[in-house]
């Protein structure tokens, strides 16, 4: 996504395929922006118009979760990298713990978050 925007200015539209990214063992990509590894997720959250024009957050996001048993998916710990030119929280790492658990805070504190409002972690 860097270099991306390097060479064009602005971040790649919310879709990963024009990023080169390469195809990873037992993950499948959703034909936009979501790669989906078991019970992982990847989102890539770059310009266009669901994220940069709007909510002007550009990041790339980690999932944890399950797929239940109606094929749906439900989070439990959001892991964001803004990216460095992102117009909002510019090159800093969060951890969301989504389900509001005592786990998912447990495992945001655990990698050295500190609670930033609600259920959400900067990380150094």
């Amino acid at each position: 996504a860097e270099l991306y925007y390097l060479a064009n200015g602005e971040y790649a539209p919310d879709d990963i395929a024009p990023l080169d990214i390469s195809d990873l063992s037992g993950c499948t990509f959703d034909g936009k922006s979501e790669l989906h590894c078991g019970t992982i997720r990847y989102d890539y959250n770059g310009g266009g118009t669901d994220w940069h024009g709007d909510q002007q957050k550009d990041r790339v996001d980690g999932v944890i979760g399950e797929l239940n048993s109606d094929n749906t998916f439900t989070t439990k710990i959001k892991y964001s990298q803004y990216l460095d030119h992102s117009p909002t929280y510019a090159g800093e790492r969060h951890c969301e713990a989504r389900d509001n658990t005592t786990l998912s805070h447990r495992v945001c504190k655990s990698l050295g978050g500190e609670l930033i409002s609600g259920n959400t972690y900067r990380l150094p």
